[in-house]
């Protein structure tokens, strides 16, 4: 006779859970390295410093210095005799790299590599000297941030280099790497991330590769100057024309920059001052001998100095001579022209009739202090209201007097015959 056995569902399926469970700990116990969830240490890392300056401009000599500071040791704090101590490494630019040109933007890229499973160019060596080498296993932390030797807009990117060192299986008690993991923890504005993981052998772009991008830029000056004229001398040079024009550089949006409006050599603290907002269109009027010069005014010793090299080379600028849309039925007499400077380049705008906008698009502002400027130029070039141009009576008067004399001549002649 058989007997019925009951099976309870549950607790077999309980069993099978446990069991399942048992071989993840056992895996896990074999393969420590993987003690940061599913994070796997990789065998290479690349650290890519990034250099970005305006295309026109010659590399900076400048040497990026990179400190790894120790954070822990498994779960110990850092000392002298558990792990090695805060060490540098550096990354040199000078004149001579050209690194590569999109558009107006030229990027100098400079690396440190190696193996993670090597002693590299980016970790200390395996050996046996406490604050100097890695002694024994365990995952080591170290923060890496960068510091430079010159005038630059520094990356304040921070990373977090793990380095895992584990026992040799070959029972010698040898150490060797197992690899190392790399996380962001601030990008290159300086805003906090959530440890977040990136490629170290990835070097094309940050955040996916373990990458500190800088910017070095270098001033320039810019002004805008309006002069007024007429054909027969009936311009108004009290007249207060309006311009539109927009700066553009991607590290300065939403910032400002002064200008000054004045009529004098250099602007002083009585002239009309604008504030320039980086991407967004701003309005400002010139009358003749009028100039805009981008600057600002400083206190030296109880007197102002205008400090003008305040635009960064690269920068681009919009301006516009608004005549047809400004409202000002009178602007609508005036024939605008302009001449654009930029470096070495020149370059003449001209209207072919009065009463149009003129517009000069999208110029760099050139690596060359006094060399950029557009000066405009609005022309009057409505006629005499009368038809007569007084400045030429004296030559038609001289041209008229000969002809009225030979008049009375003749006509006091023809008098005199008929008295006979």
């Amino acid at each position: 006779m058989k007997q019925k056995i009951n099976v309870n569902k549950g607790s077999a399926q309980r069993s099978v859970l446990g069991i399942l469970m048992g071989l993840v700990l056992l895996m896990t116990l074999e393969l420590p390295i993987k003690a940061e969830g599913t994070l796997t240490p990789v065998d290479t890392a690349v650290l890519v410093s990034n250099l970005k300056m305006a295309s026109s401009l010659t590399t900076k000599a400048v040497t990026m210095t990179f400190t790894f500071t120790p954070v822990k040791v498994n779960d110990d704090q850092p000392s002298s005799n558990n792990m090695p101590g805060t060490y540098t490494k550096l990354l040199t630019y000078d004149e001579t790299d050209e690194g590569k040109t999109e558009g107006r933007t030229k990027t100098v890229k400079k690396t440190l590599s190696g193996s993670g499973r090597d002693a590299t160019n980016l970790i200390p060596e395996i050996g046996t000297v406490a604050g100097e080498s890695f002694t024994h296993a365990g995952v080591y932390v170290y923060r890496v941030t960068v510091a430079q030797s010159g005038s630059l807009t520094l990356s304040q990117a921070a990373y977090t280099l793990a380095v895992y060192v584990v026992n040799d299986d070959s029972g010698t008690n040898q150490l060797s790497f197992a690899g190392v993991i790399v996380k962001q923890i601030a990008d290159d504005s300086g805003i906090a991330v959530e440890n977040l993981k990136v490629n170290p052998v990835d070097t094309a772009k940050s955040p996916s590769a373990f990458a500190f991008t800088s910017s070095y830029s270098s001033n320039s000056t810019l002004y805008f100057r309006e002069t007024t004229l007429g054909t027969n001398d009936y311009e108004d040079k009290t007249r207060s024309f309006h311009f539109k024009a927009i700066l553009k550089n991607a590290g300065l949006t939403g910032q400002a920059v002064t200008a000054y409006k004045t009529a004098n050599e250099k602007p002083t603290s009585a002239d009309t001052v604008y504030s320039f907002v980086y991407g967004t269109e701003n309005d400002f009027t010139l009358k003749n001998d009028d100039k805009l010069m981008f600057g600002t005014l400083e206190d030296d010793e109880g007197e102002s100095t205008f400090v003008d090299a305040v635009i960064h080379v690269g920068t681009t600028y919009s301006i516009t001579d608004v005549l047809n849309t400004s409202g000002d039925p009178g602007a609508l007499k005036y024939k605008a022209k302009a001449t654009l400077k930029s470096g070495e380049e020149s370059k003449i705008y001209e209207n072919a009739s009065e009463g149009t906008d003129l517009t000069i698009p999208n110029v760099a502002v050139a690596n060359a202090t006094g060399q950029n400027y557009v000066a405009f130029t609005n022309t009057y070039l409505q006629v005499t209201p009368t038809g007569l141009l007084i400045d030429n009576l004296p030559y038609i008067l001289m041209l008229a007097l000969p002809g009225m004399v030979f008049g009375l001549y003749f006509a006091n002649k023809k008098r005199k015959s008929r008295c006979r």
